[in-house]
């Protein structure tokens, strides 16, 4: 018989498959949703040449994006660790606090990824439910559920998936009494551009905080698998020892740094999908639509048929989306989750939406 942890016996691994992948049709993951512009993408390709290949990656490089991170940041470069995806980034934190029978704290619902972790440890996660009115939870509630065997806290901020946001007045309180406990929170900021803010700020001011980062949405480099985390000198001494010996791939740390050397791109886009996104958010419910905004690059929608007809009409443009999803206090089970960007507003499936009207049997 083969020997094996049967604890992941329990742990469930989901994939997603989407039918294109084209300009403003690729609408169910959060990327980026329409392509680079051209010279910006040929200076990227410039960065590709045989020995990027054939050799394992230069640690040159890999520190080069590290300083960059840190000066775009306002950190010391021993506080940040890249790592292939923010998955593995949060993965180092659960494999470095949580053992078996130990307590992960977050919200219900909460980044299907977080269960996995817990499970591979061989942890539990214990979850605060949102209020239904408001479609937040308390960071009181967050504190009152750690316990003599929480090993963790971990919020994504914005939360996803219902996409609301903590500032960092609310998060220095939950650092402050998890420093007490000794307990390390974890502040998953996969979509932190589209929001009011960051708490990064608050690793120089406590030891047991980590902040995680993608390049996957705002970026839009979701190809090249590049997330970092930032933490206190302290942390960092202990989660760098699980990191890979070749965090990223050569082609993967170019087009990084070249990211970050025109990081005012990132910014505009951006910025202009937040406005696309309030805008929709404010016209969408006048053509009949329930919608809840967030502080992402996405918006919750649905109607008064539980969007079979809109499903309908996506299916028509051939649009991979996010429908299906719940929210909670609600009962229907067909929300669309809708990723948002620059001019989609002027595309004819969102044209057709608006005439078709969600308030329409």
């Amino acid at each position: 018989m083969i020997k094996y942890n049967k604890w992941l016996d329990s742990v469930e691994r989901r994939e997603s498959y989407r039918g294109v992948r084209s300009d403003y049709r690729r609408l169910d993951m959060s990327e980026r949703i329409f392509s680079f512009d051209d010279g910006f993408f040929n200076s990227l390709l410039l960065e590709v040449d045989q020995n990027s290949i054939i050799t394992y990656p230069s640690r040159y490089e890999y520190s080069t994006l590290k300083k960059r991170i840190a000066v775009e940041n306002l950190v010391s470069e021993d506080q940040v660790i890249i790592t292939p995806g923010s998955g593995l980034s949060l993965r180092m934190v659960f494999q470095a606090t949580c053992t078996k029978g130990k307590e992960v704290v977050t919200t219900d619902p909460h980044f299907p990824m977080y269960d996995v972790y817990a499970g591979i440890n061989g942890s539990t996660i214990k979850c605060v439910k949102y209020n239904t009115e408001n479609l937040d939870f308390s960071i009181e509630e967050i504190i009152e559920q750690v316990g003599s065997n929480t090993r963790l806290v971990i919020l994504s901020n914005p939360n996803s998936p219902v996409g609301n946001f903590k500032g960092i007045e609310e998060i220095r309180v939950l650092c402050a009494a998890l420093k007490k406990k000794g307990i390390v929170l974890v502040i998953d900021e996969a979509y932190y551009e589209f929001s009011p803010g960051t708490c990064v700020s608050l690793v120089n001011e406590f030891d047991n905080l980590v902040v995680t980062r993608t390049l996957s949405k705002a970026c839009g480099l979701a190809g090249m698998r590049v997330g970092y985390l930032i933490t206190s000198k302290k942390l960092f001494a202990v989660l760098d020892k699980l990191r890979y010996a070749f965090p990223l791939t050569s082609l993967s740390t170019r087009f990084a740094i070249k990211l970050f050397e025109n990081i005012d791109m990132v910014k505009r886009y951006s910025k202009m999908t937040v406005g696309t996104r309030q805008y929709l958010a404010h016209k969408l419910p006048s053509s009949g639509y329930d919608i809840i905004n967030t502080h992402s690059n996405w918006i919750h929608i649905n109607s008064c048929d539980n969007n079979r007809s809109l499903k309908s009409l996506f299916d028509s443009y051939g649009i991979s989306s996010r429908f299906g999803t719940s929210i909670p206090g609600d009962d229907r089970d067909n929300w669309l989750r809708l990723t948002v960007g620059p001019k989609i507003i002027n595309k004819d499936f969102i044209k057709d939406m608006l005439d078709m009207r969600g308030d329409s049997q």
